[in-house]
């Protein structure tokens, strides 16, 4: 005759020989699924050119002026702020040969599918580039 305290131990193993063979099966589907997705850098180069001149990367930051200038461009395009594209610090890169043409990349994607968008400031002006692949493909918007 089986006591109510061994039935309790019986049901015990029962629920945890379960739970392993749920562990077990989830953890073997789950590895057969997908490879793992390893993300490959956009790699930065120190130095590219366009049809306005050579481009030459800074390891400076934004200067207050270039947040000014940043910030007016958010402040008529709302809809931007908080976007994933426009999001993080930008890569800073200046035109040789000018004292006042610059630009800020904002990267996206990987090294395989990169994206960018960014802010070419000359003095007052701003324009809005965007590209996929090499920072050299720019669109202006």
């Amino acid at each position: 005759m089986i006591t109510s305290h061994q039935h309790s131990h019986c049901g015990n193993l029962i629920r945890r020989h379960l739970l392993s063979v749920i562990i077990v099966l989830a953890s073997v589907v789950g590895c057969g699924t997908q490879a793992p997705h390893v993300a490959i850098p956009i790699s930065v180069p120190e130095e590219f050119s366009d049809e306005k001149g050579i481009w030459q990367h800074s390891a400076d930051a934004p200067s207050k002026a270039d947040n000014q200038q940043i910030g007016k461009f958010f402040k008529r395009n709302p809809d931007l702020i908080g976007s994933p594209e426009w999001t993080g610090q930008p890569e800073k890169y200046v035109c040789k040969g000018s004292k006042s043409l610059t630009r800020f990349y904002w990267l996206n994607g990987n090294g395989e599918h990169p994206t960018w968008n960014a802010l070419e400031t000359e003095g007052s002006r701003i324009r809005e580039l965007s590209g996929t692949g090499n920072l050299v493909a720019a669109q202006s918007n």
